[in-house]
């Protein structure tokens, strides 16, 4: 998912009859993008709702615009370079953005969202795959970040919407999760699977675009610079500053300089933790930290990530090592980004070394080093199977302990002239946009998920811009997936009434008419 967080406090001894690992609480409602965000007044919490399954158009933006699709999107009227979130804005996961020049476009990610509690029998969220297809003779390349499942877990849907022709870019090890998804779901493409490599420039659409290097939670993450003849764009992906990290590739600061220098148009950042003041703390720090704490445990450890971060499973295998523990993973996503590694060379571990985890048993607590998914507290993941006493593998007990992970030198550095937060919810977007405003960007905004914004580069700065310009709203439509069942919106699949039956219950009521019996006389 999103980005790893700081390793701040280590420690959480887990599990007494009490303990339930609760979803995370709500933000409060928005009314509108420029309203404020006031609390219930009343003194009661609001129940954890989604808002976003709601289906009819929604009042984000100013009330003066009510503008038709057909009038602004379509053509080379109006402002040259157009963005179009399809997920991401006002959430987390589901990233999709269609970035385009006048009327030609770019999809950069096409991310899954995983369900709320609320959403029963659903296992997957995804982006609105009837627009994509509506657009997509538009739509003439795919280019990915990285390989978290928020950014490529829509990829089985989104790519029978988009033309037959249309290639997909990835980094070689985001491909090799790419292929395995697909591969997964029965799609054969190989001919549309295009490598691409940091700083090595390449045609995409409209753009040409240059990957550059972004230190995260997933190896080969980048964020993409494109330019075209109207100006330049800047698309950060997910990221942090990781000056150490532990597989030596650094954030390239350089390329961020050149841009500034070479001047920004728009700069679209990831706002993930954007309320955590400071950098996110080095995985070299986070590699010591485990050794301390695994060290001083007597019983059995279980340490919960983001299946993806391999970097962190390098310094989980370490730790391991020095304090004579096997390593065993539960939960399949784990393996899956492991055996994806191996095949591109950069795995931290061998595959064939660790447990299984049916033979957990078998060991001695101290012995073993147990890696589990559910850092977020997910409802499917392994830890929070486990703590529910659901978990085929392994049950915890009260005395396991658990070893969990507890944007502003960017903006200076390239200054561009608009500025658009992307990825998180409300409250995110619009702390990122204030960040943006005290670092002296004139022109920001925030946007909803089908919302277009158009902009345009301004030449020496002598020209004033009236900033963003808004282009009108489509109203999009999630699509939910319950597996290999059924597909489509929260109508098709009645979500809501599965939980109104979940909640209230059902009653069958039968009868039986006896046959009349026959009189004989």
């Amino acid at each position: 998912m999103a980005s790893s967080t700081s390793f701040a406090s280590l420690l959480l001894p887990l599990y007494n009859p009490a303990f339930r690992p609760k979803p995370t609480t709500s933000l409060p409602a928005f009314r509108s993008i420029h309203s404020s965000v006031l609390p219930a007044t009343d003194g009661s919490q609001a129940p954890h709702k989604r808002t976003r399954r709601m289906e009819g158009p929604r009042k984000s933006m100013e009330d003066s615009v009510q503008r038709k699709m057909e009038q602004f999107y379509e053509g080379k009227d109006g402002p040259p370079l157009r963005v179009l979130p399809i997920g991401g804005l006002g959430e987390i996961g589901m990233n999709c953005m269609l970035v385009g020049n006048h009327d030609r476009y770019i999809l950069i990610d096409a991310g899954v969202m995983f369900p709320d509690y609320d959403e029963l029998g659903v296992q997957k969220i995804i982006p609105d795959t009837t627009f994509i297809r509506k657009w997509s003779h538009k739509i003439e390349a795919l280019v990915i970040t990285h390989g978290h499942e928020d950014h490529i877990g829509a990829l089985p849907w989104v790519i029978p919407a988009l033309d037959s022709n249309t290639p997909i870019f990835a980094s070689s090890f985001t491909m090799e999760l790419i292929k395995k998804r697909l591969k997964e779901h029965g799609i054969f493409l190989p001919s549309r699977l295009k490598i691409f490599r940091t700083r090595k420039k390449f045609m995409a659409g409209p753009f040409e675009i240059e990957p550059i290097r972004v230190t995260h939670s997933i190896p080969d993450c980048c964020g993409l610079v494109l330019r075209c003849s109207d100006g330049t764009i800047l698309h950060t992906g997910d990221w942090k500053i990781d000056e150490t990290p532990l597989d030596g590739k650094v954030f390239d600061r350089e390329a961020l300089e050149e841009l500034s220098k070479e001047g920004v148009t728009l700069m679209m950042s990831d706002s993930t933790n954007v309320l955590s003041p400071g950098r996110t703390i080095s995985e070299s720090v986070v590699k010591d930290a485990l050794l301390r704490h695994i060290s001083a445990s007597k019983g059995r450890v279980i340490t919960t990530q983001f299946a993806s971060n391999l970097h962190r499973l390098g310094s989980v295998k370490a730790a391991a090592d020095l304090t004579g523990r096997k390593l065993v993973f539960v939960g399949m996503s784990l393996r899956t980004y492991l055996d994806a590694a191996w095949k591109d060379g950069k795995a931290p571990i061998d595959p064939s070394t660790l447990v299984k985890a049916e033979d957990i048993d078998a060991y001695a607590p101290k012995d073993l080093l147990i890696v589990t998914t559910g850092s977020q507290a997910e409802p499917r993941a392994a830890l929070n199977l486990a703590s529910y006493g659901s978990s085929h593998a392994f049950k915890l007990t009260k005395e396991d302990i658990v070893l969990y992970s507890a944007k502003e030198e960017v903006l200076r550095i390239v200054k561009p002239q608009h500025f658009l937060p992307i990825h998180g919810e409300l409250l995110f977007l619009k702390e990122h946009e204030l960040l943006g405003k005290s670092n002296g960007i004139r022109h920001t905004a925030v946007i909803k998920n089908g919302e277009m914004l158009g902009v345009s580069h301004l030449r020496n700065r002598r020209v004033l811009s009236n900033g963003f310009i808004s282009l009108g709203r489509e109203n999009l439509q999630l699509k939910y997936s319950d597996g290999d069942k059924a597909f489509g919106t929260s109508s098709d699949l009645f979500i809501d009434e599965r939980l109104k039956i979940a909640l209230d219950g059902i009653i069958v009521h039968g009868s039986f008419s006896p046959p009349k019996s026959r009189q004989f006389g």
